[in-house]
């Protein structure tokens, strides 16, 4: 067990801000709050950390059938051989807010605060307690507009890839102190952030969504990819390379297909690779973290299935008529809407 009180993590973070880029751009964590039935507005986190623990969090606000925007905080904390520690609490609108001067988003005692680059994330019930400091090392980057030919939802990368540092505590419902309890640094990670406003429901327009973030990298590039497919078969397939320093490219022309076993692979005139699965780290089915109640409540947002693994990458590609390779590791998750569906090759973790 690892002491690290308060003042010696907020130091941490500011070492982080050290030659870091300023921006002017707006605070990325303000909800729109819309009335329109199908309205669902999420700002999701997720982090690998050197120490094999994986951490995702996800602050919801939507519309429910007897809940107008109603917030939801879910978050999974994933330690290697450990069961997932579930972080969970929903409120309606008189029991979450948000602080534009901060700017904070704040639902039950789970807060997202700050501004482009610098962030903190604060989860804490009686599960267990999370501090996350993380850092943008990139300007956002606008994945997919309001309005495009598929109609998915507006996306954005509000911090496209980042550093983090993390600790945490288990609270008194797994067995642990709670606080006042020793803190467990999760030590350093690499994720990323992303914006999500959807305006219908997501099972209408959404099957398939495949997101993979490099962790690790060799070569001039960093791939970020997206993949994504509709209920009617239309597919897209968003490719950003970031250089170390610079404005991302934005590769055109290749064709993306699944390669069964969780994987992608690439051909086209810009570029061809591939994308391998190398470790399972968690399976997360929506629907066994919520009561009956809830889900009935929740309705078609409990039919989600996420499957989060580790891969490797290695592409060949053309930037401005000049050919580059680049490998690496990877997170990357494929979320699946809708009913799930029998595929031998998932195990649940």
């Amino acid at each position: 067990m690892v002491q690290l009180g308060r003042q010696s993590f907020l130091s941490i973070f500011a070492l982080f801000s050290v030659c870091m880029p300023a921006s002017a751009q707006p605070g990325s964590i303000a909800p729109i709050l819309s009335d329109e039935r199908g309205y669902a507005e999420y700002w999701e986190q997720q982090f690998y950390f050197d120490t094999g623990a994986l951490l995702t969090s996800q602050f919801l606000i939507t519309n429910l059938p007897i809940s107008k925007h109603h917030g939801l905080m879910v978050a999974s904390l994933k330690l290697p051989d450990e069961p997932a520690v579930i972080i969970k609490n929903g409120r309606g609108r008189d029991g979450w807010s948000f602080s534009k001067n901060e700017p904070k988003l704040a639902i039950f005692q789970h807060e997202l605060e700050g501004a482009h680059p610098g962030y903190m994330l604060r989860l804490h019930n009686t599960a267990a307690e999370v501090d996350v400091l993380f850092n943008a090392k990139h300007e956002l980057i606008e994945l997919v507009p309001k309005d495009n030919d598929l109609s998915l939802p507006q996306i954005t990368l509000y911090a496209p890839i980042v550093r983090s540092f993390a600790r945490w505590r288990a609270g008194p419902e797994i067995g642990g102190p709670g606080p006042g309890g020793e803190w467990r640094l999760l030590g350093h990670g690499k994720g990323y952030g992303l914006h999500v406003i959807q305006r219908v429901p997501l099972a209408r327009v959404l099957r398939r969504w495949v997101r993979v973030t490099p962790i690790e990298s060799e070569g001039a590039f960093a791939p970020i990819i997206h993949h994504f497919e509709t209920p009617s078969g239309g597919s897209r397939t968003e490719i950003i390379l970031v250089p170390r320093f610079g404005a991302p490219e934005k590769l055109r022309d290749i064709v993306v297909r699944l390669d069964g076993a969780g994987g992608l692979t690439f051909d086209g005139g810009a570029g061809t690779g591939a994308i391998t699965i190398t470790t399972e780290l968690e399976t997360f089915l929506i629907k066994d973290q919520l009561s009956g109640i809830e889900r009935l409540v929740a309705g078609l947002l409990a039919d989600i299935s996420r499957y989060r693994r580790l891969a490797k990458y290695k592409m060949n590609f053309d930037v401005e008529n000049e050919r580059y390779s680049i490998s690496g590791t990877a997170l990357l998750e494929e979320i699946l809407i809708g009913k799930e569906r029998k595929n031998r090759r998932r195990t649940r973790r």
